[in-house]
């Protein structure tokens, strides 16, 4: 997602900036395909909550500062949407990994 001039949001790029060192902490526990599936798996969560926060849904894009009420959102938001059940467990699943690992219990 790009606004205008194709530069990404600051909000959305912080976003990717956390995914990104997520990512190289497990460097040395998962292949490079694992690697490349999951960080595009949560750069498209980001996608996602981006376009919460642009339609007031979401208070925040950033991993830690994400409320009980902002995850829920989200959920909702895919629970609602066209996704079979396996991808929308596997989103579920690779958001809560990311906050647990920026320690939000959310």
């Amino acid at each position: 997602m790009t606004v205008e001039g194709g530069s990404t949001p600051p909000e959305l790029q912080s976003f990717y900036d956390e995914v990104d060192r997520f990512m190289e902490d497990r460097s040395y526990c998962y292949s490079k395909k694992s690697i490349a599936e999951t960080s595009r798996k949560l750069k498209r969560i980001g996608r996602i909550i981006y376009g919460l926060l642009v339609d007031g849904r979401v208070s925040t894009v950033d991993p830690a500062k994400m409320s009980y009420n902002d995850v829920m959102e989200f959920a909702k938001h895919i629970k609602d949407g066209d996704l079979k059940t396996s991808p929308k467990r596997k989103y579920f699943t690779t958001l809560a990994v990311l906050l647990e690992n920026v320690g939000n219990p959310s």
